[in-house]
């Protein structure tokens, strides 16, 4: 089992927009300071779980059926805002585990395209 940070920031991320503080300003130097929003990659055997969506570029970081699924922790914006573009895909189901949560963030439960919160 192994299990990859792709994103390890809070809402506003490193660097924070309009923060002068030593650690933003290294992250806007240096790029491997930056942290981007919350995002894991659970992978076991052929099985690759996401764990949390926070990521926006999802569809071009990984190819169509080469995810399991995706367990969400909680429904905040930046934990799921990567499942936005990804749901407009075709051909396929992806199941959207975690807690029931459907004001959380309520455009994915009432246009939720190919994810299955089943």
């Amino acid at each position: 089992m192994q299990l990859r940070l792709l994103g390890t920031g809070n809402a506003p991320q490193v660097p924070v927009y309009n923060c002068h503080c030593p650690a933003c300003e290294r992250a806007r130097r240096i790029a491997d300071y930056r942290r981007g929003p919350c995002s894991a990659l659970l992978e076991c055997g052929a099985a690759r779980w996401l764990l949390d969506a926070g990521l926006t570029d999802l569809a071009e970081r990984f190819v169509p059926g080469s995810l399991s699924g995706v367990i969400q922790t909680h429904h905040h914006a930046d934990h799921v805002q990567g499942l936005l573009q990804l749901r407009w895909g075709q051909g396929m189901r992806i199941p959207v585990l975690g807690p029931d949560d459907p004001r959380g963030f309520a455009d994915l439960y009432k246009n939720p395209g190919i994810l299955d919160y089943s």
